[in-house]
């Protein structure tokens, strides 16, 4: 974006409201202030706030897409177009040609002179097309610079064989020896070891997926939570719910959570906004009874007979003794007066009283 806004005028339309204010007044915020130091290069005419209704537009690029990698069932075909597509393309076609990019990214063909079509000829009907686009349509859909973000799902049968864990259950079910536990979770289709699992967890059905093998967990962890495209850098909760019914490995989840936690800019930018909770301070051992009491009020509870709607606790933190004594109200005078007579005049006066100061 920043080679397409640098040196034009630029009008901001956010339904974040607390940035609105950023150019015209100080912001006691030193984040906020570095952000504002960022774009000063550029020329921000204004800053319009947008009611989140009516913001749809960044709303739906914030919004993850499905991905036309996943249309195709499991990811196991090729893209190709249906000028390009053949019932003879085969696994090594696809190695050859890059398919399985997450996103395939076309070679933008720069053109230096316009091509123009000979009307004189006889095939003046058909249009040359002339933009790098259209161009790359008609040449070949994928470029032949894999992104680096790359996922090769054309892998996934000789990664499985070369992996111990998924030969072993792969050559059971083909020898059928496997228990029923393991025929039950298992299932092997095109040659490809799935994994059953329930869409839902209240679903009966089962859906089969391909169970993933260890050495390409990373590069499909890389491809949909840091590529540009694809990815955008997703939480843990969407990167799962994302791949959950696409493929399969053990510890799923944890291995998505360690990887998003491991990403630097997922750290540098996705910072917590709440004020960090305050250290324990614990208290400190005692020899004595009731050197060290608690206290705290329970209630207002229904009146009773004695019009008594309160219970004051008191416990040693010593002996873990609990004294309850119901009293009709919670105020100062009342309970100073309470823990004299039924504490100090019993047990004796405590050096330390543990409260929350709610009287």
């Amino acid at each position: 974006m920043r080679t397409l806004i640098l040196g034009r005028t630029v009008y901001i339309h956010t339904d974040h409201c607390p940035i609105c204010g950023m150019l015209r007044k100080p912001v006691n915020n030193r984040r906020i202030e570095r952000v504002a130091n960022l774009i000063q290069e550029y020329q921000i005419a204004e800053i319009k706030h947008v009611d989140g209704k009516s913001n749809c537009l960044a709303d739906y690029l914030s919004r993850t897409l499905a991905d036309p990698l996943f249309d195709i069932p499991y990811g196991l075909e090729s893209k190709l177009t249906a000028a390009n597509a053949s019932t003879s393309s085969s696994f090594h076609q696809l190695d050859q040609i890059s398919a399985m990019t997450l996103r395939p990214r076309p070679k933008q063909i720069q053109i230096s002179t316009p091509v123009v079509p000979d009307l004189g000829s006889p095939s003046s009907d058909a249009v040359s097309i002339c933009s790098s686009e259209a161009s790359t349509l008609v040449s070949s859909p994928f470029t032949t610079a894999p992104s680096p973000n790359s996922f090769d799902v054309s892998a996934l049968p000789h990664e499985q064989q070369r992996d111990p864990d998924l030969h072993r259950i792969f050559q059971q079910l083909t020898d059928r020896t496997a228990s029923s536990s393991l025929t039950s979770s298992f299932i092997i289709k095109n040659n490809i070891l799935h994994k059953l699992i329930s869409r839902t967890p209240t679903s009966t059905r089962k859906l089969a997926v391909p169970y993933l093998p260890s050495s390409m967990v990373k590069s499909l962890l890389i491809a949909t939570h840091d590529d540009p495209y694809q990815g955008g850098h997703f939480s843990v909760d969407k990167m799962f719910s994302k791949l959950r019914l696409r493929y399969w490995w053990p510890r799923m989840r944890h291995t998505i959570q360690q990887h998003v936690r491991a990403c630097i800019p997922c750290q540098q930018y996705n910072i917590s906004r709440q004020r960090p909770p305050g250290h324990l301070h614990p208290v400190p051992p005692t020899a004595v009874p009731f050197s060290i009491i608690g206290m705290d009020y329970c209630g207002p509870f229904v009146t009773s007979s004695n019009d008594n709607k309160y219970v004051l606790v008191v416990t040693d933190l010593f002996t873990r003794f609990v004294t309850a004594i119901a009293l009709p109200s919670n105020t100062a005078a009342i309970t100073a007066l309470t823990l004299f007579r039924y504490i100090f005049c019993k047990y004796g006066v405590c050096s330390t009283l543990i409260t929350d100061q709610g009287t």
